[in-house]
């Protein structure tokens, strides 16, 4: 019982949250440095998941979808490829590829916190509301995971 309250519990915190994807790299980051580097090594996938974001970062959601495409052409085994697509094609409000993508993600890599909450937020958003409470607590779970833990002394 306290575990399915606290599923709930989640699942209603995670419908509110905003869907995005995880940045290993700072934001702002010049087009043209960008399109340099892409030049350099054609076959990187995180090069275009950062073209993709300083897209994503002007509001070009378009160029940003066609980053992350690439991306997942040039890296089929990138996680982080994988999620942004996921969040570009939920921007277009395709739940179903935007899961598929998500999916994908999490397959790759099952530790992946933000990949899993992402997933279970377009769970909900499309009504799979079971399934979307046991991706959240997995991603609670994996989110706690990587917390320090505190000793308590008395």
């Amino acid at each position: 019982m306290i575990l399915r309250s606290w599923g709930i519990s989640v699942l209603t915190l995670a419908l509110v949250a905003p869907v995005l994807g995880q940045r290993q790299s700072s934001p702002g980051a010049s087009l043209n440095d960008i399109e340099s580097a892409i030049k350099r090594d054609p076959g990187n996938p995180k090069l275009y998941v950062n073209l993709g974001l300083a897209y994503w970062d002007r509001n070009d959601y378009p160029h940003a979808l066609a980053a992350f495409q690439h991306a997942v052409q040039v890296g089929p085994a990138s996680t982080e490829a994988h999620n942004w697509l996921g969040v570009a094609i939920l921007e277009k409000t395709d739940l179903p590829g935007a899961i598929a993508e998500f999916r994908k993600a999490v397959a790759l890599d099952a530790k992946n916190a933000r990949a899993q909450t992402n997933l279970g937020s377009a769970l909900a958003k499309s009504g799979e509301i079971n399934e979307a409470v046991e991706i959240f607590q997995r991603a609670e779970l994996l989110k706690l995971s990587k917390k320090p833990c505190k000793s308590i002394r008395s």
